[in-house]
């Protein structure tokens, strides 16, 4: 308790704030925003960004944003509007693109990979 103490009543200097990691050894070191995760999964997939993020239905960039969604959903705090927000869809077509990757990822041994290779990817 005196360390916690100390961190909030001191000024900090560099070597303070190095030794941060010492008193929560379990802190992530970065924290995965959904841009992020779009861009991983995007790479991933080799998809351009307007196809990414535009209107297309075609299942080779509808897969991989469903993944994406879903990834974003369990590995963030945003909710299905804010998601919705950045995808530029609405909470419904984000609550069934969740749905679709889970069943995907539950039924599909190479689609449970590339799930697996992407989180891995994005260290969670």
């Amino acid at each position: 308790m005196h360390e916690f103490h100390y961190i909030l009543n001191n000024t900090w200097n560099c070597i303070e704030i190095n030794a941060i990691p010492a008193y929560f050894p379990y802190m992530p070191s970065e924290i995965i925003t959904p841009i992020d995760i779009c861009e991983i999964v995007r790479i991933y997939f080799g998809i351009n960004e307007s196809d990414f993020y535009g209107r297309t239905r075609k299942y080779e960039i509808i897969f991989p944003r469903h993944l994406a969604i879903y990834l974003i959903r369990y590995f963030t705090d945003k909710t299905l509007e804010e998601i919705g927000d950045i995808l530029h869809r609405d909470h419904a077509t984000i609550l069934n693109s969740i749905k679709a990757a889970q069943d995907l990822i539950d039924t599909e041994p190479a689609i449970k990979k590339n799930y697996l290779d992407i989180k891995q990817r994005l260290g969670v």
